[in-house]
């Protein structure tokens, strides 16, 4: 007996409910369905609480999540699973809008070129409780009057990251975003790591605008190239944000804090002398203000190997205002069980942890 012209046997799909290939989707069960979007169509022919697996290969396509309740993620990871937005580059890759519970897992995002518009690896407009893990976004750029992203939320909250990667993004002519927060609070980003942005204007790894009670933990930013660049900028209308555990290159330190009134924060290059009879510990970082009413409470971490000859008990956070260094007034100190020294900030300048030397 014969099949009808057309027809496709049933195709196994062991590792979600409706899997995906370069050339297609079916679901477990149901015949194979040709597509050159197939991520796309697998999610158009979705149900809630649906799993999409997304087995290895590149994937000329750019996705917008549709429904909520959604598992999107690949079989085998980033290094093997490529979302490129060559199909139209002048447009977000992944876009999840006015959904929740959307989960994306495990893709390398890249190719998104803003000629006419903004755009993003991944865009988030009044998104929520989603769950966004191990994805690398790479490759995004612009030019004229549009900016490049790499994450970008926008009204959106409750949202988790784990383990992001952004790099390579770049603006011809103004400005690029590691991660961008606008009204969207409640997120929380883990071990997320942002380098090499370049931009004519502006470059910063993270954004916070109008965004409240969001968290960023264990991440890295480093190789920011732009006239002008922070590592962490936050406005005045964000509120109650926490960082812990982030490290700042060129001279890698890691620092956490929080902070009130808006808050510039980024790496120093080239550290000035240590003042006479006090000692560094290879740590910088320089915080600027945003309003007169800006404020920090910063931590900067330290190793035992990084002490040298520095007495350890004696450090303290000093600042140095372009010409000397002066002890920061108040309340500054040093764990030396947790390794860390502290102190709350409100004057704004180069900040490092000095101490006597032990000779």
């Amino acid at each position: 007996m014969f099949a009808p012209l057309g027809y496709s046997a049933p195709v196994n799909c062991t590792c979600g409910d409706i899997c995906v290939n370069t050339t297609g989707w079916w679901r477990d069960g149901g015949a194979f369905n040709p597509s050159n979007t197939p991520i796309q169509h697998a999610i158009e022919h979705a149900t809630a609480g649906d799993t999409i697996c997304v087995k290895d290969g590149t994937y000329n396509e750019n996705v917008d999540v549709t429904k909520s309740d959604l598992t999107i993620y690949s079989l085998n990871g980033p290094s093997v699973t490529t979302v490129s937005a060559s199909l139209d580059h002048n447009t977000h890759v992944f876009n999840i809008a006015d959904q929740t519970n959307v989960t994306l897992e495990g893709f390398e995002i890249r190719d998104a070129r803003g000629t006419s518009q903004s755009v993003a690896g991944i865009y988030m407009n009044n998104a929520s409780e989603c769950n966004i893990s191990g994805n690398i976004v790479t490759n995004i750029s612009a030019t004229g009057s549009n900016y490049a992203y790499g994450i970008w939320l926008d009204s959106s909250s409750y949202n988790s990251f784990h383990t992001s990667t952004v790099y390579n993004l770049s603006s011809a002519n103004y400005q690029a975003y590691g991660i961008y927060l606008d009204s969207s609070s409640g997120n929380s980003f883990d071990a997320s790591t942002v380098y090499n942005l370049d931009a004519n204007e502006d470059a910063y790894g993270i954004l916070l605008e109008d965004s409240s009670d969001n968290s960023f933990s264990s991440g890295s930013i480093s190789d920011l190239n732009a006239p002008t660049w922070w590592d962490f900028y936050s406005d005045a209308s964000s509120h109650r944000n926490s960082a812990e555990d982030i490290t700042i290159s060129s001279i890698a330190t890691t620092i956490s804090f929080t902070y009130e009134n808006g808050i510039m924060l980024k790496s120093v290059q080239t550290p000035p002398a240590d003042p006479v009879d006090k000692w560094n510990i290879s740590k910088y970082v320089n915080v600027s203000e945003v309003t007169a009413g800006s404020w920090i409470f910063m931590n900067v971490s330290y190793e035992e190997g990084d002490l040298g000859g520095v007495v350890e008990d004696s450090l303290r956070l000093w600042q140095h205002n372009g010409t000397d260094w002066t002890e920061v007034p108040g309340t500054n100190g040093v764990n030396t069980a947790e390794n860390y020294v502290y102190a709350n900030i409100t004057e704004f300048s180069v900040f490092a942890p000095l101490g006597y030397s032990a000779d």
